[in-house]
């Protein structure tokens, strides 16, 4: 299923509302498939805290078929993650606070088509993603201890592709070796890059991705000949010229 003109213009996550999807909390109470999780950061003793979140990781792990697409509105530790992994109908799975060490068991998610991931400071590598063959729309968010991009090569089905490595204020900007993974990703239609420090760049690298249809640059800055430069608006006029088939983007905000 090929992404819609909606989604090229606005991207998978503005498209797709989840206003009307029932938030769960304390017990299961719904039928849906689709659901807010909210089972952490509750106003009840610790006691009844640590009930609900091990109450909720069984029902995630003895029900694996139970759910399609879960958005994570609370925080999520290592055990909710891990159980949250379970579910093997997954396709869409939003996770905007994680505290965890590793996220080995996503791999386990071999239907997810959406991942919007707000990356933990304890996580460097996130090879594990390039397991996920169904994947089309990826939001790496807070991206700056991970250590290289290389692994999205791998994930040549992609047609959506957000990195923004500054969220919170005074957070480091996210530097990395370059975006040579872009040579792979000949079906990627949105590309968004905020925020990110690239020891080395070139517009080459853009070669293969003339399918690209909306992309958005903001703060991009990289090293040449030891000096750091600012990607600027006569770049990103260079860059357009080697993509024809861009309707949307960002030029006129430079």
């Amino acid at each position: 299923m090929r992404f819609t003109e909606e989604e090229i213009k606005n991207g998978y996550l503005r498209t797709h509302s989840t206003d009307d999807w029932p938030i769960e909390r304390k017990i299961v109470d719904t039928a849906s498939d689709k659901i807010k999780l909210a089972c952490t950061q509750l106003n009840e003793t610790e006691y009844q805290k640590k009930k609900i979140v091990n109450y909720w990781c069984e029902f995630l792990k003895d029900n694996p078929t139970n759910y399609k697409k879960i958005h994570m509105v609370t925080r999520m530790n290592q055990q909710l993650f891990n159980a949250i992994c379970h579910q093997k109908e997954l396709d869409y799975l939003f996770i905007k606070w994680l505290v965890a060490d590793s996220i080995e068991q996503i791999q386990e998610l071999r239907k997810l088509q959406f991942l919007y991931l707000d990356i933990p400071p304890k996580i460097t590598c996130l090879n594990d993603l390039a397991k996920l063959k169904k994947l089309r729309s990826l939001y790496l968010i807070n991206s700056s201890s991970v250590k290289t991009f290389s692994f999205l090569g791998e994930m040549r089905g992609l047609e959506e592709l957000v990195i923004a490595s500054r969220v919170y204020a005074g957070a480091k900007p996210s530097q990395k070796q370059d975006l040579s993974f872009l040579k792979n990703l000949s079906e990627l239609k949105v590309l968004s890059l905020f925020d990110l420090r690239l020891e080395t760049f070139s517009l080459d690298v853009f070669e293969h991705c003339v399918s690209i249809e909306n992309i958005q640059i903001r703060n991009l800055r990289y090293k040449e000949n030891g000096k750091w430069k600012t990607f600027l608006r006569k770049d990103m006029e260079l860059l357009l010229e080697r993509l024809p088939n861009v309707r949307y983007h960002n030029l006129d905000r430079f």
